[in-house]
């Protein structure tokens, strides 16, 4: 399938979303399993994780900062980087053992940053590759299924659903 991203923010130029869009690849991990119990613990430690939620907060001011600097993208990667370390750390299960050694493989391949899409150590691998890399980073990742997807400014939709085919 097909899936768009969403920003609300008008301000957000033309180039800069093109720019960003050609170093965003999506992986599906495969993995599929409930997230419930990962979510409750998440919920459970919200007041022992303020800091860390609070830092996590404060990277949105950063995001925000490198996009009105110098277009300094490679940054933004790193910045995906950190947020996904401290969201590691915020409750057992939020990762797993295959995530982690797919985003190792891809970090190790040429990815710059990434971060989990979805709950309970499942879903998609969201990450931020300079385009030169991307072939290294797919041989890496040979057993998940890329998805392509866009920035749009009219909210998330799916165009294409290979479970509408199968009725």
């Amino acid at each position: 399938g097909r899936a768009h991203a969403a920003f609300n923010n008008q301000s957000l130029d033309g180039a800069f979303m093109r720019a960003l869009s050609d170093r965003m690849v999506l992986y599906y991990t495969g993995i599929q399993r409930s997230a419930q119990g990962t979510l409750r613990e998440q919920k459970n430690r919200t007041q022992s994780n303020t800091n860390r939620l609070m830092e996590m907060l404060a990277m949105v001011d950063t995001a925000q900062s490198i996009r009105c600097a110098d277009g300094n993208l490679d940054a933004f990667g790193d910045l995906l980087h950190d947020s996904w370390q401290r969201k590691r750390e915020l409750a057992p299960g939020i990762s797993n053992a295959a995530v982690d050694t797919a985003y190792d493989a891809a970090r190790k391949a040429g990815a710059r940053g990434g971060k989990l899409l979805g709950a309970g150590g499942r879903g998609f691998l969201l990450l931020y590759i300079d385009p030169k890399k991307q072939v290294s980073v797919a041989k890496a990742l040979e057993g998940m299924t890329p998805v392509r997807f866009s920035f749009t400014t009219d909210g998330s939709s799916i165009i294409f659903d290979n479970a509408d085919s199968e009725k």
